[in-house]
C-alpha cells in the first residue's frame, strides 16, 4: 500500500482479498468456528482522513449485518469491542454478533477503523493538494468460514442441513412420484415444472432418478437442506397441479402448476421469514440485564445468552466473570455517549461509563 499512495489522487485505495489463513494457536478446533486453517474474505483501505476512514469502517460492517440479516436470515447485534478486545493497534474495533441456540455468542465479523497508526509504521503517506506530505488513516476488515459454522449451528436440525433460499445452491427439488403405467407423463410434468423454474431464475433440480424410491430422496434432499421440495405424482399430472414442501417445517401446500413460478416464490420468501423469525426469537428472548457480579453469572449460567449491565470501562471488571464462567465482553454499544443501563458498575460499583454485554463465545 506504501509503494501504491503517492498523491491524494491515489485515495481512496481500497484493496480485497479472498484467502486461506493458518493460525496454529487453536489448539482446541471445532469445524469452522475454530479451526487452525480456515478461509476469509479481508478488506484493506486508505484515505486522506479520519471522516473518509470511518465511513468506510461503517460501509462494511453495514455490509456484514446485511450479509447476516438478508442472506443467512440471521439478526445480529452491531457494536464495538472494549477497549482492551479491539484489533492491536486499532483505534475502534466494530463488530456484529450473533448468538448460537446453545446460547454462546459467534463474532460474527469485524471491521476497523485503524487511525494513522499502522500507516505510521509502514510509512503510507500520500502528497496532498497543497503539496503537503500526509499520512492516511487506514481500515480492515474482514469475515471467516465463521458464518457458515454459525448458519449450520442457527437453522439446522436432526434431519440434517436447512439452508435460507438465498444460499442454497439448488432452491427448489421436483421429486416425480410414479408407477409404471403413469411414469411418462409423471416425468413429463415434472419437467415442464423445472424448465418454468429455471426460466424464473430459480436454483432447479428435477430429481428422476430411478434407482430410489421418493421416501429415499426426500431425505437426502432434506439433509442436503433444499429449502423447497415440489412433489408431483398422478394426481397433480391430473389436476394440473404441484405440491410444495418447506424444509424448515414440513407446511404442505397444493398450487397450480400453471402459475408455479409465482407460488414457488412466495414460498422461498416465506421459509425465510420463518428462519429469520425463528432465530430473532432467540435472540429476543435471550438478551437480560443484571446488576451485580452474582447476577451476571447466575443468569449466563441458568440461561446462556446475552447480559446487560454497567460497566466502568476498566478491563479487570472483566476477570471475575471471565475466570467464573469463561463468559467475557463481547461488545459495547457503538455510539460512545449512549447512557449506560446502570449507573454503576456491576462488578466494583463504581460510576457506570458503558454498557457491556457479556457473553460466552465459541
Amino acid at each position: 500500500m506504501s509503494q501504491w499512495t503517492r498523491s491524494h489522487r491515489d485515495l481512496p485505495l481500497r484493496l480485497n482479498q479472498w484467502c486461506s489463513v493458518v493460525r496454529w494457536e487453536a489448539t482446541e478446533t471445532k469445524p469452522f468456528f475454530r479451526t487452525k486453517e480456515f478461509l476469509w474474505q479481508e478488506g484493506h483501505t486508505a484515505h486522506h482522513d479520519r471522516e473518509d476512514a470511518w465511513a468506510e469502517t461503517m460501509r462494511r460492517l453495514d455490509q456484514y449485518e446485511r450479509l447476516y440479516e438478508d442472506v443467512l436470515a440471521m439478526p445480529v447485534l452491531v457494536g464495538r469491542k472494549p477497549p482492551h478486545d479491539k484489533f492491536p493497534g486499532a483505534h475502534t474495533t466494530t463488530t456484529v454478533e450473533a448468538l448460537m441456540p446453545d446460547g454462546k455468542s459467534v463474532q460474527g465479523g469485524t471491521s476497523h477503523y485503524l487511525g494513522t497508526s499502522f500507516a505510521e509504521a509502514f510509512d503510507i503517506t500520500y502528497v496532498d493538494a497543497d503539496e503537503a506530505e500526509r499520512t492516511a488513516h487506514t481500515t480492515s476488515w474482514g469475515v471467516s468460514w465463521r458464518a457458515l459454522g454459525a448458519l449450520v449451528m442457527t437453522h439446522s436440525d436432526d434431519q440434517g442441513l436447512v439452508l435460507p433460499p438465498t444460499l442454497a445452491e439448488t432452491q427448489v427439488v421436483v421429486v416425480p412420484i410414479w408407477q409404471e403405467d403413469n411414469k411418462e407423463e409423471v416425468i413429463a410434468h415434472g419437467e415442464a415444472i423445472e424448465s418454468e423454474l429455471d426460466e424464473a431464475g430459480v436454483r432447479v433440480h428435477l430429481d428422476d432418478r430411478e434407482h430410489r424410491n421418493p421416501g429415499f430422496k426426500y431425505n437426502e434432499w432434506e439433509l442436503n437442506g433444499v429449502p423447497l421440495r415440489v412433489e408431483v405424482g398422478p394426481n397433480e399430472v391430473e389436476e394440473g397441479t404441484a405440491t410444495l414442501v418447506h424444509r424448515p417445517d414440513g407446511e404442505r401446500e397444493t398450487v397450480d402448476a400453471a402459475t408455479i413460478d409465482d407460488s414457488v416464490d412466495e414460498h422461498l420468501d416465506a421459509i425465510y421469514a420463518k428462519l429469520y423469525a425463528s432465530a430473532e426469537e432467540t435472540l429476543e428472548g435471550e438478551i437480560r440485564e443484571a446488576e451485580s457480579r452474582e447476577e451476571i453469572l447466575g443468569t449466563i449460567g441458568q440461561h446462556g445468552g446475552y447480559v446487560k449491565s454497567g460497566w466502568c470501562g476498566d478491563e479487570d471488571c472483566e476477570d471475575p466473570i471471565k475466570d467464573a464462567i469463561a463468559a467475557e465482553i463481547v461488545m459495547v454499544p457503538l455510539d460512545r455517549d449512549e447512557e449506560p443501563i446502570h449507573d454503576e458498575c456491576a462488578i466494583c460499583g463504581e460510576d457506570a461509563e458503558e454498557t457491556a454485554y457479556f457473553a460466552k463465545t465459541y
